[in-house]
């Protein structure tokens, strides 16, 4: 009732969905499933990549716990695939958010730019704009959550399932 248009989803993975997760998520509507990898183009072809408008690329936590001794290789597949994402297509056609596990490979982002003397990913224009989601950051909202309870509140206004008319502003 709220939204004139419902904007499909399709999410591409290699396994798939449970039962369980797969019921929870027909709740919502236009949401597809398709079998494959990003790092396949002719996969993300299938997908429709050509045609969205946004993408989210989520770390695996499978490949992150095989490289523990090399770190930085738990972001190989994410980046691969949004270069991949962006490479037979415009930038401004597509809004990508991915998801980083090591600070160190930010750099391997195209755009990447820190201003010196600050903190290597808070300050820069890929973490400003929500193209890069450290897994560490949700961690973080999360245990600054049980100090100060407010924060869950702005999330959910944030990302638009808090109320408008909530208050965030704590009277002591």
């Amino acid at each position: 009732p709220h939204l004139k248009h419902i904007e499909p989803i399709v999410i591409l993975h290699s396994e798939p969905p449970s039962d369980q997760l797969w019921e929870s998520l027909g709740k919502y509507g236009e949401i597809y499933f398709i079998q494959g990898t990003g790092i396949n183009y002719k996969d993300l072809k299938r997908a429709g990549i050509s045609r969205a408008s946004r993408a989210v690329i989520l770390s695996d936590l499978n490949q992150r716990h095989s490289f523990t001794s090399e770190r930085f290789l738990s972001d190989a597949n994410p980046i691969v695939t949004l270069l991949s994402m962006i490479g037979g297509q415009r930038r401004d056609q597509l809004f990508e958010i991915i998801e980083i596990d090591n600070t160190d490979n930010l750099e391997l982002l195209h755009g990447f730019k820190a201003r010196p003397g600050c903190s290597k990913h808070l300050n820069t224009a890929l973490f400003a704009a929500g193209h890069v989601y450290l897994r560490s950051s949700l961690d973080s909202l999360l245990c600054q959550s049980f100090f100060n309870p407010l924060i869950i509140g702005i999330v959910a206004i944030m990302i638009g399932v808090g109320s408008r008319e909530a208050r965030v502003i704590q009277i002591e």
